[in-house]
């Protein structure tokens, strides 16, 4: 990367793109804390959502590894853990973008699924830093 840095033009840019990773998380939760609709009733259904579609990641993540991965590159834990970090991910948080006319209950429903699977995902990072320790 000096290569790169050392001309002002290119090292402008990466000092542009790591202002801008430092405001990324915080517009992120911004945006999803605007419309969340924090309500026992509008809970139940993100939360069942949630968990199958975790199962059902975390499984195909699990299989994956045991057996693309773990025969591709024997021993090698880094690049288990970041394919089961890949299957963990939360869902994309643009969705709501194109759900403009969508019914109010709706849009309740996706913005607190992906409320729900942010914090559900920073749980599974956890686990996965757990379990394939670096």
């Amino acid at each position: 990367m000096p290569a790169l840095t050392g001309w002002s033009l290119t090292a402008s840019v990466f000092k542009t793109l790591e202002m801008l990773a430092a405001v990324t998380t915080p517009l992120i939760g911004i945006v999803i804390g605007y419309e969340i609709q924090w309500q026992r009733t509008n809970l139940a259904a993100p939360l069942r959502t949630i968990g199958v579609r975790l199962a059902i990641w975390v499984t195909a993540g699990i299989l994956f590894n045991a057996l693309v991965v773990s025969r591709l590159f024997p021993g090698d834990v880094t690049i288990q853990a970041a394919v089961m970090t890949l299957f963990v991910l939360p869902p994309p948080f643009v969705i709501p973008l194109f759900m403009r006319n969508a019914p109010v209950d709706d849009q309740a429903y996706v913005v607190n699924t992906l409320s729900l699977a942010t914090i559900a995902t920073l749980v599974a990072f956890t686990a996965v830093t757990l379990v394939f320790p670096a």
